[in-house]
């Protein structure tokens, strides 16, 4: 396990004698113990009962993991229910965030292609309409016969 959530446990293992025991006995013994199993037996963490909780320069996984353990065991049910409420709008926003960050509207990326195309087809029959065209000159003897057989043709 990661070992800031191993501290963390410890953190979470400090505060708890310090909890009112009507609160303390709403977490269950086999969180408790899962958190012993989880913490690192040789950290010592830094835990000031003169300042609130608030107050205490406690990880940030310390303070998830006691947020964690109001929202399931002690808050009563109606503020469960709106704590789960506002986990899921905060989510929902931060997913938001991020589809706009990273979203790449592809139908955009389809229509700078097609365009694309388009310009590289009207460049190439551009080039093809704008070559050189052969003028075929006749030679002068053959001009002259030309025009003789012509005159002798309306006559």
């Amino acid at each position: 396990m990661n070992d800031k959530y191993a501290k963390a446990c410890t953190e979470v293992l400090t505060i708890i004698p310090y909890i009112e025991q009507e609160y303390a006995k709403k977490i269950p013994i086999q969180f408790i113990k899962m958190m012993e199993q989880i913490s690192d037996k040789e950290y010592l963490p830094k835990y000031d009962i003169s300042k609130r909780l608030k107050e205490q320069e406690l990880l940030l996984e310390t303070r998830a993991i006691l947020a964690l353990i109001y929202r399931d065991y002690i808050c009563t049910k109606e503020e469960r229910e709106t704590l789960l409420l506002q986990e899921k709008e905060e989510s929902e926003k931060l997913e938001k965030e991020k589809q706009e960050k990273y979203n790449i509207d592809f139908e955009t990326v389809k229509e700078k292609r097609n365009h694309k195309k388009f310009e590289e087809k009207l460049e190439s029959k551009n080039k093809n309409t704008n070559a050189l065209i052969q003028v075929h000159k006749e030679v002068w003897y053959k001009k002259i016969l030309l025009k003789i057989i012509d005159f002798f043709k309306r006559k």
